[in-house]
């Protein structure tokens, strides 16, 4: 089947149930776990070019108390039946990386998709390849075809005016 990674939804327990009753069963939820200082931290830092108006110190705790208030629940409703997946965000971004990989090819198989939709975009690229390679070759012929042509047009011209002048000379 295909996966689909929705990110930031939902955010409210009804979203959740009415997302899991009109579109699906949700395979599982990645939760990124990291403290209110890490993150109060990197929104303060990521505030200082980012542009965000919410990114200041006072809307992150009105943030922090949102998520509190809407989320957990959300994150209760996914661990009690076993679809919740912790991943330490307060870690670096790399590592972050590698624990959601380890995640999705456990859970949903992903490495093996991967390597499918590589293997086939790789099929695809060589099959344009030939195919420009064809379409240059027929090209190069036809354009070669017409030079001769043209060559042999000139040729004949130039046989038929001799021949005319030839002519005229004698009579």
């Amino acid at each position: 089947g295909t996966n689909f990674l929705i990110d930031g939804y939902p955010r409210a327990l009804d979203q959740a149930k009415v997302f899991e009753h009109d579109v699906g069963r949700a395979a599982l939820c990645l939760f990124y776990d990291c403290d209110e200082e890490t993150l109060r931290e990197r929104l303060l830092k990521r505030g200082e070019s980012s542009g965000r108006s919410d990114d200041n110190a006072e809307a992150i705790v009105k943030r922090f108390q949102t998520y509190r208030e809407a989320t957990l629940p959300v994150i209760d409703f996914f661990e009690k039946d076993g679809r919740l997946r912790k991943i330490d965000a307060s870690k670096s971004v790399d590592e972050v990386y590698a624990s959601t990989l380890e995640v999705l090819k456990a859970d949903l198989g992903v490495k093996k998709h991967a390597e499918k939709h590589a293997e086939k975009h790789e099929e695809e690229k060589k099959h344009e390849e030939k195919h420009a390679e064809q379409h240059e070759e027929k090209h190069e012929e036809k354009h070669a075809e017409k030079h001769e042509e043209k060559h042999e047009e000139k040729h004949e011209e130039k046989h038929a005016e001799k021949h005319a002048e030839k002519h005229e000379e004698k009579h």
